[in-house]
């Protein structure tokens, strides 16, 4: 049996998807399996991975019709043999030393789930943003919840840059919530923190991270799908006893609810009421947490308020974009402010 799995979700990254594969056959940690699944790929995916899979023994590929990246992640998470599991994304690569830092990290150390960096690139693979760099890091599941929940925390809540012992997911049977199409991730690491009793992070920026304007979060079905998020904030809260964790929860709420609301107003041609009043709904619930905060900045709280009144929304957009400085944030070519 191999010491790790490997498991890619793949649909339609044909474009992407040799660079990532090869990035896994050359790490420095041989004891491996690759699972690809195809997700009902349209495009040469298919052929792809079948080449790949005539290469090397270590790859299996699976194809199947197209369910989600969800469902996509159950199934190599029921065929994984590894003791220890980790996520890439097909359209994006690993440095040769990914599966070996957070290997030796978590054994060495005597961590069921290990973290490393992450570093954002363009599509054209520059770099856009790197982790911030810390000595070896070590939580308890508490103190894991905190950050990972924070806006600032240490590492991401993305389902990639992770290793986690295998018998944790299938003792405590944790799999992905098909329902959640955006931030299905969050709510599946948190259930994992949730059962370990150590965490190890390593800031070095081992998997690299991109970042292209047709990826899901920036894609036209973002703002339709964006509500399904708050399934993750109500089976968070349900697992959670903590107060202080709690009120983390709430925060997360309130910034999903910021990013749904800012998506929704970036799309100003065609605003999505019925959307609009889940996100409005979610933040006030959740307002208070995020405007006491100390890690968010006065601008984005005044936006939030904002947000609470389409009309007023509109016109200030319509003045800023007019009359203001054009340094806001870019969500594929729409500006969004916050």
């Amino acid at each position: 049996m191999p010491i790790v799995s490997v498991i890619i979700p793949v649909y339609n990254a044909e474009k992407y998807l040799a660079r990532c594969i090869d990035s896994v056959l050359s790490q420095s940690f041989t004891d491996f399996e690759c699972i690809l699944i195809n997700d009902g790929s349209s495009d040469g995916c298919p052929a792809i991975c079948n080449k790949y899979a005539k290469k090397d023994s270590r790859i299996k590929v699976i194809h199947k019709e197209n369910s989600g990246v969800s469902c996509t992640r159950n199934v190599g998470l029921n065929v994984a043999q590894g003791e220890w599991i980790t996520f890439v994304d097909s359209d994006d690569w690993v440095d040769e030393k990914y599966i070996e830092i957070m290997y030796n990290n978590a054994v060495q150390n005597d961590c069921a789930l290990s973290i490393c960096g992450i570093s954002n690139v363009d599509e054209n693979e520059r770099e856009l943003l790197k982790s911030k760099q810390f000595p070896i890091m070590f939580f308890d599941k508490n103190f894991a919840k905190k950050t990972f929940l924070a806006p600032k925390g240490y590492f991401t809540t993305v389902c990639v840059c992770k290793l986690v012992k295998r018998e944790y997911l299938y003792r405590n049977n944790i799999r992905f919530d098909a329902d959640i199409k955006i931030y299905e991730d969050s709510l599946f690491w948190f259930e994992v923190i949730d059962k370990v009793d150590r965490i190890v992070y390593d800031s070095t920026s081992c998997y690299n991270y991109r970042k292209c304007a047709n990826t899901a979060i920036n894609s036209p079905e973002t703002i339709k799908n964006f509500g399904t998020s708050f399934i993750a904030v109500q089976k968070m809260m349900q697992l959670e006893t903590n107060k202080y964790i709690l009120k983390k929860i709430k925060l997360f709420e309130a910034l999903l609810s910021y990013r749904m609301l800012s998506r929704i107003f970036a799309n100003r041609n065609n605003f999505a009421e019925e959307t609009y009043v889940i996100g409005k709904k979610h933040l006030l619930n959740s307002l208070f947490y995020y405007m006491i905060n100390g890690d968010i900045k006065i601008k984005s709280k005044m936006m939030a308020v904002l947000y609470l009144s389409p009309r007023v929304t509109h016109r200030v957009i319509g003045l800023i974009s007019k009359f203001g400085k054009r340094n806001m944030y870019v969500n594929n070519g729409q500006k969004v402010f916050y």
